[in-house]
């Protein structure tokens, strides 16, 4: 391939390239940035559903405070041991839900150190409680006892009131970084997608130019080729019409003197029959060079077939004739076994019949045994 095909190739290839490739590198930018957004909102979302539980759980972990303090003042009330069962069960479940938003709020550092600040607020009250409990003793109970753990319990209300706020500021937080990262991503969005459109077009303009310029190229190119292609046909064919002729000419006169040659009658067995020898060959040598013209018209679509009435058997028989010589020195039999079926006349081009017959004749006498 000529160095400019070359260039032109390697101009349309890149082109392509740039067309298709930068856009895809641009695409997979942004669903690499996507997923980044994805996975965000994911994070805030799980965030957001663990405060949302967290706060479930201290929410039923108050209750059971609120069932303690309940019973508590029905035993001091009272000083009846069975208002003390439910002051027993529900210091036993609120452990359970103590354990659980620990678990839960372990990742965050300031819940966790409020939240053991609330525990510590709430195992003083419980102990404190439990001391009364101890002494067994409702005649020491006074109105001042009462409210003294009324006072107490309020303490451990406002720690859960001000654990629940901190929760909610956290949430709302949570909320707005979503809201926020949603509002970016929009805009975000719309200036790549702005960014894209402008850049695809400049891209496309640009490279369909240099496609446009490249194909030009090498159709220009391709037109030289087949020109200089169709030139040296041309000049094959002149050059093959040329010889031809100029073999045919001396050739022809050959076989003229040699037929002159054999109308004498006063020539002898031997001589006769050498110059019939030079005469088939002479003949044979011309089918020759008409088939190598014919060849080269073939290469160029310009064989051209006359059909016209043919005595086939006229031709076989001269056929047999031509290579007669070939076959008796070779000690080949060649015979046609002609049927009734066969017709004596045929409509068909004689001197292409007679080329195909020679060739295959031929073949037949030089590769048998």
């Amino acid at each position: 391939m000529p160095n400019s095909l070359k260039i032109s190739d390697k101009v349309l290839k890149s082109s392509l390239l740039n067309i298709v490739g930068i856009p895809s590198v641009f695409f997979v930018a942004v669903v690499l940035f996507l997923h980044f957004q994805s996975v965000t909102m994911m994070k805030i979302y799980y965030e957001s559903e663990d405060l949302t539980e967290t706060k479930l759980l201290v929410s039923e972990y108050f209750r059971q405070f609120l069932d303690m303090e309940t019973s508590l003042r029905g035993y001091l009330l009272s000083g009846d041991n069975i208002y003390l069962e439910p002051f027993i069960l529900a210091n036993r479940v609120k452990d359970e839900y103590q354990y659980n938003i620990i678990d839960k709020i372990s990742k965050y550092d300031d819940l966790e150190s409020r939240f053991k600040d609330l525990y510590s607020v709430s195992q003083s009250w419980y102990y404190y409680n439990y001391e009364i409990i101890e002494k067994k003793n409702s005649k020491l109970y006074s109105e001042k006892t009462i409210e003294e753990a009324k006072l107490k319990f309020d303490i451990i209300r406002d720690r859960f009131e001000d654990f629940n706020k901190v929760l909610d500021f956290r949430k709302a937080r949570f909320k707005r970084q979503a809201d926020n990262v949603k509002k970016i991503t929009f805009y975000l969005e719309l200036i790549i997608v702005f960014m894209f459109i402008v850049f695809l077009y400049i891209l496309l303009k640009k490279q369909v130019k240099n496609l446009v310029s490249s194909y030009k190229n090498l159709i220009r190119k391709n037109e030289e080729q087949y020109l200089k292609i169709e030139e040296a046909s041309n000049a094959k064919d002149l050059f093959l019409a040329n010889m031809s002729h100029e073999i045919r000419t001396p050739l022809g006169a050959i076989l003229g003197f040699v037929e002159l040659a054999l109308e004498d009658n006063k020539l002898s067995h031997d001589t006769r029959n050498h110059l019939s020898f030079v005469n088939r060959n002479g003949i044979h040598l011309l089918n020759l060079v008409e088939d190598l013209f014919d060849l080269s018209k073939v290469g160029s679509n310009k064989l051209d077939i006359n059909f016209d009435q043919t005595d086939l058997l006229e031709l076989l028989k001269d056929l047999k004739k031509m290579f007669s010589s070939q076959t008796e020195k070779s000690n080949i039999l060649l015979d046609f076994i002609i049927t009734k079926k066969v017709h004596k006349y045929i409509y068909t081009d004689p001197v292409r019949l007679k080329q195909i017959l020679t060739n295959l004749i031929g073949n037949a006498i030089k590769f048998s045994k």
